[in-house]
């Protein structure tokens, strides 16, 4: 079967009338020709390289295998529809971060395979397309990107980005000068917040005197009360973040340099691992 020259009829032919094969014989019957759905059952089988199949799930068998995954999996791609090939799990380094230009949907990835009527080797290609899961925006994108494509368009884009090491230092230099006047603007601004707060904080506090001593309702103090309570929440919230500010700033912006100096490298790198 491996060799493509042969069909699973003329196979099972063969078997029986060459080889003598018989099915496994009983006290009550058994002794006969393989029949042809034998001879497909055997060429499906997972059992005759190394694995077990019960209730759905595979296992690895004790017993000794007749042929190799990849054998399996080529005598699959020979009987096309009526093999029943082994389950796989793919994991592609692009799906949920790729998104189609035209209709926002996410990018998926599928692995084909076909054989190479040449050497006869199953060769796999893998490839990007729109899911077009949206009913808003009708998408016209159904073209297939291959990987090794979509890889060249990626370290293309990268590229423009990229950055020298020598460019990256100075840069970060002048980043720490900028980041002294970055602190004292915080200071300036985490000041008048902090005042802002403790103004608002005063008023919901005479706010609550009045209500003691019965010069405004009910109503009238909830709904100011409600007021007060959310702008002070606004503000204790405004003040956390101007308090991370600077650190957050100088941070971010170190990040955002050194992937532009350092991506196109990993990039690489990982692209030669996954190869």
């Amino acid at each position: 079967m491996l060799t493509g020259s042969y069909t699973p009829p003329k196979i099972l032919d063969i078997a029986n009338d060459e080889w003598g094969f018989r099915t496994r014989k009983f006290k009550r019957g058994g002794d006969n020709p393989l029949s042809r759905s034998a001879i497909y059952k055997i060429f499906t089988s997972l059992f005759y390289a190394g694995i077990i199949e019960n209730m759905g799930l595979q296992y690895e068998g004790k017993h000794e295998r007749m042929i190799t995954l990849e054998e399996y999996d080529r005598v699959q791609m020979l009987l096309g529809r009526k093999g029943k090939p082994r389950p796989k799990h793919h994991e592609f380094a692009f799906t949920g971060s790729i998104r189609c230009g035209v209709c926002g949907c996410l990018y998926t990835a599928e692995t084909k395979k076909k054989i190479l009527k040449t050497t006869g080797e199953v060769k796999e290609y893998t490839y990007y397309h729109c899911t077009r899961k949206t009913t808003k925006i009708k998408c016209d994108q159904r073209e297939n990107i291959l990987v090794d494509d979509l890889e060249a368009s990626i370290e293309k884009e990268i590229d423009k980005y990229t950055i020298l090491p020598e460019f990256l230092q100075w840069a970060l230099d002048g980043l720490n000068e900028k980041n002294d006047t970055e602190i004292e603007n915080r200071t300036k601004i985490y000041e008048m917040q902090h005042k802002t707060l403790s103004e608002t904080q005063k008023e919901l506090d005479e706010l609550t005197k009045m209500r003691y001593r019965q010069l405004i309702d009910d109503e009238t103090f909830l709904k100011e009360k409600n007021t007060l309570q959310g702008k002070i929440a606004e503000l204790k919230e405004n003040l956390r973040q101007t308090e991370a500010r600077a650190d957050k700033w100088i941070e971010l912006t170190e990040k955002t340099f050194n992937f532009a100096t350092y991506a196109r490298e990993a990039f690489l790198k990982a692209k030669g691992k996954a190869g």
